[in-house]
């Protein structure tokens, strides 16, 4: 029930950002509604969208008034600054702002460090995985009742794992020294 009521509230809300008011419509704010949209980084086609709520109350959108504005708008949207904070966040490319070289540049540069600290994680993550299922062995190992055939087969499998461990331990070395990460403290294996 919670989660129907989720999907509802969100799709009532997306309607509602991209809608506008009969007030909005009858106001003819259009060079005003264009900057404040180009500034949000909305996509310019958010403007036919305004034309068909507009046009059930009678009034339509002067396109030139709302272009005008918006390409204000996105001038101030679509910096260096923003798209290297949208590729380093993770974020998707903004479509409007293509064709914003600076924009697009930066986000290509942010985009690699997000890419670079996230085969980080990944790694750092594996390591702590595999050490947690070394740990697992050494506590299996401490069971009363186990066969020397049952011990030898936790035995081998937690020396794979240490040997993955140190290779795995190698690569995090190597990645940090090219990278320029602090070291990270590993439990060593």
């Amino acid at each position: 029930m919670g989660r129907i009521f989720l999907i509802a509230s969100a799709a009532v809300m997306m309607t509602a950002c991209a809608s506008i008011s009969e007030e909005q419509c009858l106001a003819g704010n259009w060079e005003e509604l264009g900057y404040k949209d180009g500034s949000n980084g909305v996509s310019v086609d958010r403007v036919s969208k305004y034309a068909n709520v507009c046009s059930e109350h009678g009034v339509s959108v002067d396109q030139h008034l709302y272009s005008q504005g918006y390409e204000q708008g996105i001038q101030n949207y679509c910096t260096d600054t923003r798209g290297f904070r949208s590729g380093e966040g993770g974020s998707s490319f903004n479509q409007a702002c293509t064709g914003f070289t600076d924009y697009e540049l930066a986000f290509a540069d942010g985009r690699i460090i997000y890419e670079i600290e996230q085969e980080y994680a990944y790694l750092l993550d594996e390591y702590e995985k595999l050490g947690e299922q070394f740990y697992q062995l050494d506590t299996d190992l401490k069971v009363e009742g186990l066969t020397d055939s049952e011990r030898k087969d936790l035995r081998r499998k937690q020396d794979r794992i240490k040997h993955k461990l140190r290779g795995l331990r190698l690569d995090i070395r190597d990645f940090e020294t090219a990278h320029g990460f602090a070291r990270t403290r590993l439990d060593g294996f």
